[in-house]
């Protein structure tokens, strides 16, 4: 049934409680890269892993930068940035959000450490700030992948190294969760199920985002723009019955609200174009 007018406008409504609306700009057509490496040595190159394209980074001024088009993007995509050291590559699992083009990164490049609980301990609990996550991270990455601790030690680590990747995940929209340690801590037994929960927390919030950029479109009176993403999330929760129940229990986003988007944004459609 077609919701009444009253009824669209509670449904606009409800649109502003999962994102920003009004006086968005439209959408860069390119996203911008920055990307910088700390450690013992600076990388011969870094690049962008986007399936099979390989897009390489230009060094400038201490850092690399370059661009990736985003004609086309509609919707979250992930991606690797990825700095070669020698005969060593390290990667930092990132994404493209559509509604914000402008991406900062850093790659970071420590020395192995050894696997001591005081160690272990700090990767556990290395402190809320963004930088001292991002180098547990790091640090955690390397010793889990180094198999130098025992294996009481190794639990703890892979999951620091979860943990800490979760939480980047979460706080910065263009880091993705590393799926390399959500698989490393999902053999671990008593961690699977963790393991599987918080990655559907990820998931919904990656349709969080992408429902942010529907609402930022709508605000810039980009209409048909918001239509093509509210299509491309009704189809994937329609889809992944695990994602739309994980979308409705941690985003409160569900078909059904979708679907009366859809109304009101086709209107808005309609109504924007001339006769």
């Amino acid at each position: 049934m077609r919701p009444s007018g009253a009824v669209a406008a509670l449904v606009l409504a409800g649109l502003g409680l999962a994102g920003p609306v009004g006086g968005q700009p439209a959408p860069a057509q390119d996203f911008s890269i920055t990307a910088t490496s700390s450690g013992a040595e600076q990388p011969t190159q870094m690049w962008v892993e986007q399936g099979p394209q390989r897009i390489p980074l230009t060094a400038s001024g201490g850092a690399y930068v370059g661009s990736v088009p985003r004609s086309g993007v509609m919707t979250v995509r992930g991606a690797n940035l990825v700095a070669e050291y020698g005969r060593e590559q390290i990667t930092l699992p990132v994404r493209f959000v559509p509604g914000k083009p402008a991406m900062i990164l850093a790659i970071q490049n420590p020395e192995l450490l050894p696997c001591v609980h005081a160690r272990v301990a700090q990767l556990e609990a290395p402190g809320a700030s963004y930088g001292a996550q991002l180098s547990a991270y790091y640090q955690a990455r390397r010793l889990a992948q180094s198999r130098t601790c025992g294996p009481t030690m190794e639990r703890r680590v892979v999951k620091a190294w979860f943990d800490r990747s979760y939480t980047l995940a979460k706080e910065n929209d263009h880091i993705a969760l590393d799926a390399e340690a959500a698989k490393a801590l999902k053999a671990i037994p008593q961690h699977q199920a963790y393991a599987r929960i918080m990655e559907q927390r990820m998931a919904s919030r990656l349709v969080q985002l992408d429902y942010a950029y529907q609402m930022a479109l709508l605000g810039a009176g980009e209409y048909a723009a918001a239509v093509e993403v509210n299509d491309a999330l009704t189809e994937r929760l329609q889809e992944d019955t695990t994602l739309a129940s994980a979308a409705a229990e941690y985003q409160n986003l569900t078909v059904d609200r979708l679907q009366l988007d859809a109304v009101v944004l086709n209107e808005r459609v309609t109504r924007a174009t001339p006769e």
